[in-house]
C-alpha cells in the first residue's frame, strides 16, 4: 500500500510497467533507481500547476470506513489466535501458512535491514556503476529446500588425468602395481559412486527363497508390523488432516489385522548413532523439494504424502501422533533406538516362544535375511508376509524358506551371492569369524579377502586382493578393453573398511551393540558415513606429476585446484611460488618445525 499511494500515483499507466513488453531483472532495477527522481519531478510540476492527479478509486484502501473495518478484522484475529495459539516454542523461522520450517538460507525476517545495506551500497554511486547482487536478494520460504549432497567436498581426482600421468611415468612398467594399491579415483569405484555406497538390487535374494501356503487368518496368530511398511502402505492425501492421517491408519490395522497386532517404528531421536541417517538423507536428496512441516492435527496436509514422509523429522512427529493413537485403542506399539528390523524380529521370536504363531508383515528382505539368520532348525516357524501391491501378489516366507542351501542357512547374514559362497570350501570358517563377538581385526580382514577372492573368480592360488587387481587391470588391457575402476576389485585399504563395516551389520542383527566409529564408519556433520579408505587416491610421486600451467596465482580456473589437488613443483610457471594453491614445501619448513610466514 505504501509503494501504491506514495510511489505507483505518478508512474502507474494501465496495467504498470509490464505493459506491452516482458519485464526483466534489468528493467525492473532501472525502473524502481530512476523512479525516485522522476516521483521528485512529478510532485513539483503537480504543485507549480496547483492540480492533484490522485484518485479516490486508486486509494480505496485507505479510506476512514476501510481502515475502520480493517481495524476491527485485525482485533477478530487477535482475539482468536489468543484461544488458538497456533505458535510452537521454537526459534525456528516457519511458515504460518504451510507450517514449513526454514533453514538457515532463508533471511526473510530480515528484509527491512537487507534494503538499507542494499541501499547504502548504491548511496553515492553513478547510475551505471550501480550493481545489485543476487547474494544481496530476501529469500523467502517458498525458496527452502531440504535436500542434502551426500559425500561432498571429497577429494576429487580426475581418474583419466591419473592414468595419462601414469603412461608418462618414465618407472611405468616397474610402478603400476603399486599404483593399483591406491584407488586412482576419488572413492572406491568397487563400492562407491557420487551418491554413497553402491545400492543392490537386495529384492533378488527372494529368488533364492521358497514361498508357501499359508493360512493367516488362523488363530492365536499375533502380526508383527514393520511401521516403515505401514507409514508408505495407508494412502492419504492433501486434503486430509493429520487427525483424519492417524485415523485411517488405526482403521488400516483394525480392519486387516484385528486385535493381535504389534506395531513396531523406526527411532529418529539418536540418529547421531544411526548409520542410515546418510541413506535418509539420500532418499531425501533425491527428490526435488522436501520440507520439513510443523503440524497439528487439525491441520491440512500442505504437501503430498512422499514428500512428507521424505523427511526424517517429519516422520518422527507423524510416528509419535500414531503412537498415541494405537496405544489410546489398546493396539500394542514398539519403537527402536534407531533401525526397527532387529526388534521387529526379536519381537516375533518372543511371540513365537509364547506358543503364538507370530507373521510378520512388510517389504523389506533384511527382515527376512535376518529372521532365518537368527533363528535355530529346531524352533517353531516364523512366518513372513512380503506384501503385493498392484500387479504383485503377496507372498509368504517362512524362517525355513532357505533350506534349499543348507551350508549358507545359518550363514545368510554374510549373503549376497548365494551360489559363490556355497561352492567356498571354508564357508563356515569365514562366516564363523563375522559372527564372533569380539573378533580380532586381523582375522575378520583375512576371511573377508577370501570371500572377495572368490567373488571376482580369483585363482585358488592367489591370496591377495591388491595382487587380483593388477592381474585384472593387465588382463583387461591386453584384450584392448576400456579399463572400468569399477570392475577391479576393491584396494586392500578400502576392502579393510567395507569389512569392518560387514561385522558391525552382522553384530547388530545379532543383538550386539558397538561403536560404530569403531567399525568403518565416521562422524562428519552430525552424521556417520562411511570411511572409504585410509589411503589417499593416489601416491604421492604420481599425484605430483598433476600439474597446471597457471600464470597467475593459481585461482578458480587452476587445474590443479579443480582436481582437488594442490599445486606443486611440476607445476608450470607457478612452480608453487606465490601460488594461491600451493603447499608449504619442505624448503619453507623453519628449523623449529614451524612454517615461515613470509614464505607461505
Amino acid at each position: 500500500m505504501a509503494i501504491e499511494q506514495s510511489l505507483m500515483k505518478s508512474m502507474k499507466t494501465e496495467r504498470g510497467i509490464s505493459r506491452g513488453r516482458s519485464t526483466q531483472e534489468s528493467v525492473l532495477c532501472k525502473w524502481v533507481y530512476a523512479m525516485y527522481a522522476t516521483n521528485t519531478i512529478c510532485e513539483e510540476m503537480e504543485t507549480f500547476c496547483n492540480i492533484s492527479l490522485d484518485s479516490t478509486e486508486q486509494h480505496v484502501d485507505s479510506r476512514d470506513s476501510r481502515v475502520k473495518r480493517d481495524n476491527i478484522d485485525v482485533n477478530k484475529l487477535v482475539e482468536w489466535f489468543k484461544l488458538h495459539d497456533p505458535f510452537p516454542n521454537t526459534t525456528q523461522l516457519i511458515s504460518l501458512a504451510s507450517g514449513m520450517v526454514g533453514n538457515e538460507q532463508i533471511n526473510c525476517q530480515r528484509a527491512y535491514e537487507i534494503g538499507l545495506e542494499s541501499m547504502t551500497k548504491i548511496t553515492g554511486l553513478q547510475f551505471h556503476e550501480i550493481k545489485l547482487k543476487r547474494s544481496d536478494k530476501v529469500l523467502p520460504l517458498s525458496i527452502i529446500n531440504k535436500s542434502v549432497k551426500i559425500n561432498d567436498c571429497k577429494v576429487s581426482v580426475d581418474p583419466l588425468l591419473v592414468f595419462q600421468r601414469i603412461t608418462v611415468s618414465k618407472q611405468f612398467e616397474s610402478n603400476l602395481e603399486e599404483y593399483l594399491k591406491y584407488e586412482l579415483s576419488p572413492y572406491p569405484t568397487a563400492l562407491f559412486d557420487n551418491d554413497g555406497m553402491r545400492k543392490t538390487t537386495k529384492s533378488s535374494l527372494y529368488d533364492n527363497m521358497t514361498p508357501i501356503d499359508f493360512d493367516v487368518n488362523e488363530n492365536n496368530v499375533t502380526f508383527i508390523i514393520d511401521g516403515g511398511f505401514l507409514l508408505h502402505r495407508v494412502v492419504w492425501s492433501t486434503e486430509d488432516t493429520f487427525s483424519i492421517i492417524v485415523d485411517k491408519y488405526v482403521n488400516y490395522l483394525q480392519r486387516y489385522y484385528g486385535s493381535g497386532i504389534v506395531v513396531v517404528f523406526d527411532g529418529y531421536s539418536d540418529y547421531n548413532t544411526n548409520i542410515k541417517a546418510m541413506e535418509q538423507l539420500r532418499r531425501t536428496a533425491a527428490l526435488s523439494k522436501t520440507y520439513e512441516v510443523c503440524f497439528t492435527e487439525t491441520m491440512v496436509v500442505p504437501i503430498t504424502q512422499e514428500k512428507c514422509l521424505s523427511n526424517r523429522n517429519n516422520n518422527k512427529k507423524l510416528i509419535n501422533m500414531i503412537i498415541e493413537k494405537l496405544q489410546a485403542v489398546n493396539i500394542t506399539t514398539k519403537q527402536a533406538r534407531d533401525d526397527s528390523d532387529v526388534l521387529i524380529i526379536e519381537t516375533a521370536i518372543d511371540e513365537s516362544k509364547r506358543q503364538k504363531t507370530a507373521v510378520i508383515m512388510g517389504e523389506d528382505i533384511d527382515l527376512l535375511v535376518i529372521l532365518i539368520g537368527r533363528t535355530l532348525s529346531h524352533q517353531k516357524e516364523i512366518f513372513f508376509t512380503k506384501v503385493g501391491k498392484g500387479n504383485v501378489k503377496t507372498e509368504i516366507y517362512s524362517s525355513k524358506s532357505f533350506d534349499k542351501y543348507p551350508r549358507s542357512k545359518k550363514h545368510i547374514l554374510k549373503k549376497k551371492f548365494v551360489k559363490t559362497l556355497e561352492k567356498l570350501p571354508n564357508l563356515d570358517q569365514i562366516a564363523a569369524a563375522f559372527e564372533e563377538e569380539n573378533c580380532p581385526v586381523q582375522s575378520l580382514f583375512e576371511n573377508g579377502v577370501q570371500t572377495l577372492l572368490a567373488i571376482y573368480n580369483a585363482p585358488k592360488s592367489e591370496d591377495c586382493i591388491d595382487r587380483l587387481r593388477y592381474a585384472q587391470f593387465i588382463k583387461l588391457t591386453k584384450l584392448n578393453k576400456p579399463v572400468q575402476l569399477s570392475n577391479l576389485p576393491p584396494t586392500s585399504a578400502a576392502a579393510h573398511q567395507h569389512f569392518n563395516r560387514v561385522y558391525y551389520q552382522v553384530q547388530t542383527w545379532l543383538g550386539h551393540d558397538l561403536e560404530p566409529q569403531n567399525w568403518g564408519w565416521i562422524m562428519h556433520d552430525e552424521f556417520l558415513e562411511p570411511v572409504m579408505t585410509m589411503n589417499p587416491p593416489a601416491p604421492e610421486e604420481l599425484l605430483n606429476t598433476i600439474f597446471c600451467n597457471c600464470k597467475n596465482g593459481c585461482g578458480s580456473r587452476c587445474g590443479c585446484r579443480k582436481a582437488g589437488l594442490q599445486c606443486s613443483l611440476a607445476c608450470g610457471q607457478c612452480n608453487g611460488q606465490a601460488c594461491l594453491n600451493a603447499s608449504p614445501y619442505q624448503s619453507d619448513i623453519n628449523e623449529d618445525g614451524t612454517f615461515d610466514p613470509e614464505i607461505l
